[in-house]
């Protein structure tokens, strides 16, 4: 899609398909309408994502550090294209004023609301869909259209991984204790 303007206002909204432009008249900002990929990695060269960032580092409500890694994937919403272009400007300062900024924040908010034996175990679901639901209200009252918020991995630190193998090697020779017994 493209956002034509005329001495830096915005005319029109050009969606995809062949459109006519008055030749040095009129301007063209060009907007892609395929889905857009944001994702923070460790290893950037891994990574096919359009835009990629570190790992979020945070704490969980009982206060064990973890580092996060997700994608986002959002598109631009059509029918607010020219407010995206007047307001945010192009995708890479939508990315970083939108979609990084949000993301980032509601990661490390959210995971403090959840204890890391939660995240630990397997309630990564429902931290998923507390940060999809509200960066869905976020992405849209910004003009962007979330499709899915992924959490590829959570990294805890090798203490409490150390700790939680321990306790569950205590329980193991605690049941093996009692079928002897």
């Amino acid at each position: 899609a493209a956002i034509v303007s005329r001495c830096g206002k915005i005319e029109r909204v050009a969606l995809p398909g062949p459109h006519f432009k008055l030749p040095v008249v009129e301007n063209v900002d060009y907007f892609t309408t395929q889905k857009i990929i944001y994702e923070t990695s460790e290893h950037d060269d891994v990574s096919k994502a359009d835009y990629k960032d570190t790992p979020v580092d945070t704490s969980t409500e009982d206060g064990q550090q973890v580092s996060i890694r997700y994608t986002v994937r959002f598109q631009l919403d059509q029918n607010k294209l020219d407010w995206v272009a007047l307001n945010l400007g192009q995708e890479a300062q939508i990315v970083e004023r939108v979609v990084k900024t949000n993301s980032r924040s509601v990661v490390r908010n959210l995971a403090r609301r959840f204890r890391a034996q939660d995240l630990y175990t397997g309630n990564v679901f429902d931290f998923q869909k507390d940060v999809q639901a509200s960066l869905s209200a976020s992405f849209a009252n910004n003009g962007l259209i979330l499709d899915e918020f992924l959490v590829r991995q959570i990294t805890f630190s090798e203490e409490y991984v150390n700790a939680v193998e321990q306790k569950q090697i205590e329980n193991e020779k605690v049941k093996t204790e009692e079928y002897k017994a």
